[in-house]
């Protein structure tokens, strides 16, 4: 199991089949310690493919079939997550569930053990300002909408057997 802090004073807890549950709180700065699971490491060759066509119900198929054809036995689905700016306080998600649904689905058919990683990304960026360094003007209004996205994403996961939800930078 692996601890991950993603801030609010809130401690996630993420693998295997418990994509995500709350843990313990703690304070921010708080040193957390990570358990390693039990769990024998995958191995194989990953590739990541990332959901960021224009049209968002866009069938990813025709590339996790060459990914599949090349070897991979995991694949990464990076899920766009999108925000107006670094001051922004609504994050959304750019893509339908059902679409990462239907990717997760034509993978797993080609025996790819899939993982889901949500990233952010800035619609309007200036100089020396990412992703990384978000500044929300309602940081709790930010953190409810953050959450109930990742929620989203974990209670998917968790219905199509992926095998880990990476929530970081």
């Amino acid at each position: 199991l692996l601890g991950v802090f993603l801030g609010g004073g809130v401690y996630w807890l993420l693998g295997g089949d418990r994509a995500l549950r709350r843990g313990a709180q703690m304070t921010s700065g708080e040193a957390l310690e990570v358990q390693l699971s039990d769990q024998t490491p995958t191995r194989g060759i990953g590739v990541s493919l990332g959901l960021f066509a224009s049209d968002p119900l866009w069938d990813y198929s025709e590339l996790i079939q060459e990914i599949a054809e090349l070897g991979s036995s995991q694949l990464l689905l990076v899920v766009p997550l999108r925000q107006e700016d670094h001051l922004s306080s609504a994050p959304r998600l750019l893509i339908p569930l059902e679409a990462i649904r239907q990717s997760i689905q034509q993978a797993h058919e080609l025996g790819l053990k899939v993982s889901v990683m949500p990233v952010i990304q800035l619609k309007q960026r200036t100089m020396n300002m990412w992703r990384g360094r978000l500044s929300p003007r309602d940081l709790d209004h930010w953190w409810v909408h953050y959450r109930a996205l990742i929620r989203r994403l974990a209670d998917l996961a968790t219905e199509e057997s992926v095998e880990r939800l990476v929530i970081g930078a």
